[in-house]
Parts: C-alpha cells; structure tokens; sequence
C-alpha cells in the first residue's frame, strides 16, 4: 500500500509480479473522510479480493509507517481496528525490491501536523459559542462578534471556529460547546472532503480546511458541555463566550451598527465593560478606517455660558447632490451642534438655517461667523439686528479663528461618512434624516472617555 494524494493506492503482488491495482471509490458515504481511515478501508477491500482469488488471507500486509505509527492507527482509527480483525499473517513495511515499488514507496502518509490531540503548553485559550439570532462570536486574549447568515447554530460555530484560527497567529487551544464542530475540525487537516448538493456547508468545509492548512502553528480543539452548573474556570470562560452573544451586547453591537458610537457611550448606554464596548468598535470596519479627529480647543474666543457664542460656518457633502451645502452651528461654550443641509448659501438660507438653531438651541448673544458675502449682506445684517444678535468674523483665510466650528465639520462629515458607508436603511437614506442621525451620535451619544460626560443642549432649548 502506497500514501499517495487524496487517498492510497494499494498493490496486489504475487513473487514479486504485480497482479492488480486497488482503489478506493470517489463516492464516499461520510462528507469528511480521515485519511488515516482509508489504509484501513482499501486494507478490508484487498484482503477481500486476495481472498476471492487465492482463497485465503495474503501472507504479508505492507505499508510505509513504522512500528508507533501503525500503534496509533489502531487506537485511534476503528477502520483499522474492523479491517484488520483476524489477520493473523505478517504486517510489514519493508517493499519488495522492485523499482517500482521502490519508486512509489517515496510518498509520505498524510498525517496531521497542525492538529494536535492533546492541549497545547503555554499556548492561548480561546471559547467560541453561538446564539440564536446567528450571532458566532470567541472570547480569548481578544474577542469578537460575528454576524453570519447560517439557520443552523452548528454552522455559525464552524465560522467562529474558521474565525479563530485565521486571526490567532500562533499556538491555540480552542473550546467549544458543539460535538459535531470540534469532531469535524480535528479530523479536517487530512480530510477527503465529499462533494456536496448543500454549497454552503460544502464551502464551510473547505474555508475550513483551507484555514487548518494555512496555519504555521498548531492547534487543539476540544468539547465542552454547554449551559452546565459545574464549577471550574473553563465554565466561568465559556460563560463569558455565552455572555458575548447574548441580548444585551447583541443590541449593543445593532445600535453601533446604526449610529457608529463610540465606546464610551455603549458602556454608558448599555452598561457593559470597557473590553466589551471596545471590541464592537474595533470590529466596526468603517470605525476604523475613519477615526474621529483629535478634539482640538480652538485659538478664539468660546463662551462662558451657553449662548453665550455661537460659530457658524458652511460645509459641502457632494453626497447630498442639491442638498449638499451643509450649513453648522456650535454653542463655544456647550459643544452642542446643529446643522441643516440646505440647497445653497445665500441671506435666505442663512436666515432660515438660523431660526432652526434658535428653534433647538435658543436665541444666542454673538454670533460669530467667516466673512462670506451672505453674512454681510443687507437682508442678513437686518434679521441679526432684528433678533437683538451681535455679529463679528474672524480673520480672512484664517482657519484657526472658527477652529472650533471648523472641528464641528469635520467630525460631522466623518460621521457622516460612516453612515454611507454601512449602508444605512431605508428610513434613514434622505440627507435630512442622514445629518439628524449624525448629530444625534455627535451631541447625545459620544462620550468622553476619561469622564463620561453627557453632552446636553444649552439652557433654555426646546424638545
């Protein structure tokens, strides 16, 4: 018997003189067939022919593994132990001296190297678990949720385990809580994988075994019954893979998928820990790759009192297309923001962006603005005097005297931008309700982490 590819070849021989081949079919009964098991499957299949055409057992039996290795196919293949029952004759390893033979026998056997049966010393825990609304998720040195679109909870576990051993570069023991994920992943590395009618799971097993074989590390996975009152720390561990997928955090990572908080006020909001709010931000592709600018305290003049000091300024938001001059204004004292996308920059738009300030934020003392052609403009000059407002700007093509608003804008655009990429829904595609979700997070939702301060509108707004 040979080790090639895929599967063995085996050689019925008589004085030296080969007689027949012998194959293994294609069509296997399991979807994940252990290459260790298929010596023993073609061994049952030869002494079966030898058997019809000599009438007795063949005299000697030849494979390429030596005296431990043949020891552990019997312990733990039951293919060998079944196939190989009664066989009372030579079990060697030594081929005929045929060139051939010789020729062949320089094929290895296709063991597992990655997959270990024992636990790893020194090496990383991790515990992987699933919930009910396809939710996957490990916990370990770090975690992580995983959002999958698999009805079966086994299936979702599979991707967590996929999951684990392409993000974990070095030495892992993995835990879980499903027999058939644990059993299918040890025997993966060295499995035939069958075709399957059912592409999804077909392509489970092969990202699978495509992870196993991609690793330079080893690893060992192991089971554990779910939902048990023992004690122990591998409990209080898969409770805490549990805890990750369960309602509370769930609902959390939603409502960061929708308005991109950052971690200080999902801790806030949903009374969950530091790690656990910062790893849905981590995980939120679109936080990381736009990360909130640093919050700067600006060169000018703020308030000592809310209203005190407005800054206004104008952004552009080509996204919005008509509606894209985004008109912002920031309370210098409070840091609370407002902003209305409008379809252009003239007095009237002015006027009209103003009164929704004063309608939210109340009517300010000053006003401070850049020197643009609307501000100063008869119309706009006589609505300020109108509402008792005094107007001033800041320094020509000086950026630094509205850096406070001038920050405003670009946090909001990079909010903004967030958004669009996640998609969004339906009820929040328009340019209005997108800038409403976008100062809903800015004002009310992003906290500060050194303090949890909860930004409030000035005094004197309206609900």
């Amino acid at each position: 018997m040979f080790p090639t590819l895929h599967s063995p070849t085996g050689v019925i021989i008589q004085s030296e003189d080969l007689v027949e081949w012998s194959f293994l079919s294609h069509n296997t009964v399991r979807t994940l067939t252990v290459y260790l098991d298929q010596p023993g499957i073609l061994t049952g299949q030869a002494r079966l022919r030898v058997v019809k055409l000599c009438g007795s057992d063949p005299d000697k039996i030849i494979v390429s593994m030596n005296k431990n290795q043949i020891q552990q196919a019997f312990l733990n293949s039951v293919n060998w132990q079944i196939n190989l029952a009664g066989f009372t004759e030579v079990l060697d390893n030594h081929y005929p001296k045929n060139k051939i033979f010789q020729f062949l026998k320089l094929t290895t056997w296709v063991l597992p190297k990655i997959t270990h049966r024992a636990p790893l010393e020194g090496a990383v825990t991790v515990f992987t678990d699933v919930s009910s609304n396809r939710k996957a998720a490990y916990v370990g040195p770090k975690n992580r949720i995983i959002q999958t679109d698999f009805q079966s909870a086994q299936r979702a576990e599979l991707q967590a385990v996929i999951a684990v051993l392409e993000d974990f570069k070095q030495p892992v023991n993995i835990v879980s809580d499903s027999a058939y994920v644990v059993q299918a992943t040890q025997y993966i590395e060295t499995a035939l994988i069958k075709y399957l009618v059912d592409e999804q799971l077909y392509q489970l097993f092969s990202s699978l075994q495509k992870a196993v074989h991609d690793r330079c590390f080893p690893f060992y996975i192991t089971h554990i019954q779910a939902h048990t009152n023992l004690p122990g720390p591998l409990v209080r561990a898969n409770d805490q893979a549990d805890l990750l997928v369960s309602t509370v955090l769930t609902n959390a990572q939603d409502f960061h998928s929708l308005t991109h908080v950052n971690a200080a006020g999902l801790k806030q909001k949903y009374q969950i820990t530091w790690r656990q709010a910062k790893d849905i931000v981590q995980h939120c592709p679109q936080c990381q790759v736009l990360q909130l600018p640093h919050e700067g305290t600006g060169v000018n003049p703020q308030g000592l009192t809310p209203n005190m000091l407005l800054q206004k300024d104008l952004t552009h938001v080509s996204l919005f297309g008509k509606l894209s001059y985004v008109h912002v204004t920031i309370d210098t004292f409070s840091h609370f923001v407002w902003a209305a996308c409008q379809t252009g920059e003239a007095a009237a738009h002015i006027k009209r962006h103003l009164l929704f300030c004063f309608a939210a934020m109340d009517i300010p003392q000053k006003i401070k603005t850049d020197s643009g052609p609307g501000y100063y403009s008869k119309s706009s000059q006589a609505f300020l005097q109108q509402w008792h407002i005094e107007h001033s700007s800041g320094i020509p093509c000086n950026s630094q005297g509205q850096d406070i608003v001038e920050q405003a804008n670009r946090t909001l655009k990079s909010q903004l931008q967030k958004q669009k990429t996640e998609g969004g829904t339906r009820e929040y595609s328009t340019p209005h309700m997108q800038v409403q979700l976008a100062l809903i997070t800015s004002n009310f939702l992003n906290l500060s982490r050194k303090h949890l301060r909860v930004v409030m509108p000035p005094k004197g707004s309206h609900s």
